[in-house]
């Protein structure tokens, strides 16, 4: 004789533990239908070649040769135990690149002030009142400091995608989030300088230096890319997001085989 209610209970538990699942996979990516295509993902970025962001027009954007980087003077002190939104600023005819840094909470009480209201777009506003879509030729890549990790993160749908109206697509390869791999050298070795220095807000800057870049563009050749399973956009729940959920789905499933058992 079959009985069937293990046999409901089974497919219950079964099912309950699958949504839980789909939901944790959902809550680690940035956007599931990017996502779930790993093998088809290539690197987004500006386009650069050393420490020169390489334009697709040099004869009506011209080239922008990078030496130095510098802090926003709006920027956060970067607490280890706390996520930060991050992205560095370029303009035409300037050889200085601006990094900001603003903390989490902050960046999410701004961004609601955007019609796409994005992290980065939260950090954007903070910096400047405005919103990425109220300014026109932006050139800018976007990453994150994540206290889970420890380290910082290069992946944003907010500045890094070829193809935003917002953005100088003269300066941007491809719709991927990522960063470039030298881009991403000069950024992190200027972030531990910086957070070696004590996160000064002025009179500081970090020089690229002829011998960096030349190991950087080694480096650069068999650098992994990021995981994109932990997003900028979704820091404050990176980690966590709908585990939640899959929790009280699990603890369903249990009840359930009680019921029909």
């Amino acid at each position: 004789m079959i009985h069937i209610r293990p046999l409901i209970s089974t497919f219950a538990s079964i099912f309950c533990l699958l949504i839980g699942y789909s939901l944790l996979q959902v809550a680690l990516t940035d956007d599931p239908m990017i996502a779930s295509n790993d093998q088809d993902r290539v690197k987004r970025h500006l386009n650069w070649a050393t420490n020169f962001i390489k334009s697709s027009r040099p004869q009506s954007a011209p080239d922008i040769r990078i030496t130095t980087y510098m802090p926003h003077e709006r920027n956060s002190a970067v607490d280890p135990n706390k996520n930060y939104l991050s992205f560095a600023l370029y303009k035409k005819n300037s050889n200085v690149g601006t990094f900001h840094f603003v903390d989490d909470i902050t960046a999410n009480g701004y961004r609601t002030n955007c019609k796409a209201p994005t992290m980065h777009a939260g950090a954007y506003y903070y910096f400047y009142s405005k919103c990425p879509e109220q300014e026109t030729g932006i050139i800018a890549s976007g990453y994150c400091y994540q206290h889970q990790r420890k380290d910082l993160v290069f992946n944003s749908g907010t500045f890094n995608v070829k193809g935003m109206p917002y953005l100088d697509d003269h300066y941007y390869l491809n719709t991927e989030r990522e960063v470039n791999n030298i881009e991403k050298g000069f950024l992190r070795e200027c972030y531990n300088n910086w957070r070696n220095a004590g996160f000064p807000r002025t009179k500081w800057n970090c020089q690229i230096t002829v011998a960096q870049m030349k190991r950087l563009k080694r480096e650069a050749k068999s650098a992994d890319t990021d995981e994109i399973n932990c997003s900028c956009d979704q820091i404050m729940t990176c980690g966590t997001g709908n585990i939640f959920l899959s929790i009280p789905l699990g603890m369903m499933s249990i009840l359930l085989s009680y019921i029909f058992v």
